[in-house]
């Protein structure tokens, strides 16, 4: 087992390893629910469709650098949070992918399934920091710039596929549409799996 791969939890002592969970997915690709994951590391000219998402950020700093002294803030953020949404979906360096993560619940899902199909309501896309949270982030940039906004959603901007009944876990829980209290999205960006125990890996998962 490569203990590069072997995430930690910070506690009073430091920093503490884990075991990684069990599952049916090899041991090397099964990261630990309770993590403190590494950066992202895509970069701007390894995405797939590089030109959407730098439009869909051009589009951001308009709506950024609209004079928000008589505008209807609900609708502005709305509009800011559509943006968020569009650039999410083409933070992906390969194409036909949507995400980068993967519960390994989710992934049990989609080994065990004949076909698309089957999967229908059992596994959902989801951003692994709500929407809501990246819209609050960026809505109060200071000096908001096209390189300043593109470089926050490569790094923040990240999705996966999570089995439905995990989605029912963070909802009980609160955590749906904001992050675990005590937590911020530069120290951990999977608190909320890390919160409810949901196992996660890359996707698609690497041997």
């Amino acid at each position: 087992m490569n203990l590069n791969r072997v995430s930690g939890i910070a506690g009073a002592n430091g920093l503490h390893f884990l075991e990684m969970r069990l599952c049916s997915v090899p041991m090397a690709a099964c990261w630990s629910a309770f993590s403190i994951v590494e950066r992202n590391e895509i970069k701007l000219n390894e995405l797939h469709k590089k030109s959407h998402f730098v439009a869909h950020c051009d589009v951001l700093l308009v709506l950024l650098k609209i004079d928000r002294t008589e505008l209807n803030i609900s609708a502005l953020k709305h509009h800011i949070r559509s943006a968020i949404r569009e650039a999410s979906q083409h933070v992906t360096k390969l194409p036909n992918r949507k995400v980068q993560y993967i519960s390994v619940k989710a992934l049990n899902l989609q080994s065990q399934a004949k076909s698309k199909h089957e999967l229908k309501g059992l596994i959902i896309y989801e951003h692994v920091i709500p929407i809501s949270v990246l819209n609050d982030h960026i809505f109060n940039m200071e000096n908001p710039t096209c390189d300043s906004i593109q470089e926050f959603l490569l790094e923040f901007s990240v999705t996966a596929y999570i089995a439905s009944c995990e989605n029912i876990r963070l909802k009980e829980n609160k955590l749906n549409e904001k992050m675990p209290k005590g937590t911020t999205i530069f120290s951990n960006k999977f608190a909320r799996y890390d919160m409810v125990g949901i196992p996660y890996t890359a996707y698609p998962a690497q041997p």
